[in-house]
C-alpha cells in the first residue's frame, strides 16, 4: 500500500504513476450536501465511527454533533479533534465531555487556518465555495492545506473546510 497526498494525486503528473498502480481514493465523508443542507447519513457514520472508540455516556450526542460538522468528513481530523477535547475533559476533571471542550479545539483548528491563508487566497476560496468546483492548479494547492476538501461521490464536487468558511463568514 502507498498512500500519496491527494494535491500530488489530483496533479497532471501522477497520470504516469496511476497507470502502473490502482488508484484508491478515501473520500471525506460528506457532512453536507452542494447545497449546504445537511448530510445526515454522512454524519451519522462519522457518530458512529467515534462512537465505536468513546462511550457515548461519554460524550453526548449534540457535543459530538458539534464536532462532525466541524471536521468536514476528515476521519482524521474528528478523531483528533475528540482526543484532544477527551484530554482536556481529564485535566479539567469533568465526567463528560462538553461543547467548552469541543469548541476550544475547533478555535485551535480555526487559528491554525487563520495562520496560513493571506488576502489573495480570500476570493479564490470564496468562489470555490460557491461553486463547488476547482478551476485551476492554484485551487488544487488548497487541497493538500485542507482549506478545501474533495467529495468525490458520482458527480464529485468540492467544499471549504467547515473551519475555514467559518473563519470567512460564508454559510
Amino acid at each position: 500500500v502507498y498512500t500519496a497526498p491527494i494535491a500530488l494525486v489530483q496533479d497532471g503528473s501522477f497520470f504516469t504513476v496511476k497507470e502502473s498502480y490502482r488508484d484508491v481514493q478515501l473520500p471525506m465523508i460528506p457532512v453536507g450536501h452542494p447545497n449546504g443542507d445537511s448530510n445526515s447519513e454522512g454524519r451519522a457514520v462519522l457518530e458512529e465511527i467515534v462512537y465505536r472508540r468513546v462511550s457515548n455516556t461519554l460524550l453526548p450526542k449534540e457535543v459530538l454533533a458539534e464536532a462532525v460538522a466541524m471536521s468536514g468528513g476528515v476521519i482524521r481530523q474528528l478523531l483528533d479533534l475528540i482526543h484532544k477535547a477527551s484530554g482536556y475533559c481529564h485535566f479539567q476533571a469533568h465526567n463528560l465531555m462538553c461543547d467548552d471542550s469541543i469548541r476550544r479545539y475547533i478555535g485551535e483548528l480555526k487559528r491554525d487556518f487563520n495562520n496560513i491563508i493571506t488576502e489573495k487566497d480570500i476570493p479564490r476560496l470564496e468562489r470555490i465555495f460557491r461553486t463547488k468546483r476547482l478551476q485551476d492548479e492554484a485551487d488544487k494547492n488548497y487541497l493538500h492545506q485542507l482549506f478545501v476538501l474533495n467529495y468525490p461521490d458520482e458527480a464529485g464536487w468540492y467544499d471549504l473546510h467547515p473551519a475555514v468558511a467559518e473563519l470567512l463568514d460564508l454559510k
